[in-house]
């Protein structure tokens, strides 16, 4: 009887790129929330403001992504078994 082996680094590499992946989409969305109000988000009067954006942004974007690439591959792939030696 053999046990079940699961690949377990390749489908938590895949999910953390997915998780940064989706986070840096938060760059475009810090930077685009910049540019249409400059007044409350900005890197030099705004950095706060900033850095709270781009931390909320990466965060649910990343867990957006991790949810995603999840439904894709709810589970690692099963490793094949080895054959027995007599």
């Amino acid at each position: 009887m053999s046990k079940l082996r699961l690949k377990w680094s390749i489908w938590l590499y895949g999910s953390i790129g997915a998780m940064i992946g989706g986070g840096s989409s938060a760059v475009v969305a810090t930077v685009s929330a910049m540019t249409i109000t400059p007044m409350d988000y900005d890197l030099n009067r705004r950095l706060e403001n900033t850095i709270q954006l781009f931390g909320t942004c990466f965060v649910l974007n990343a867990i957006i992504s991790l949810f995603l690439w999840l439904k894709q591959r709810p589970l690692p792939d099963i490793e094949p078994d080895e054959p027995d030696e007599p």
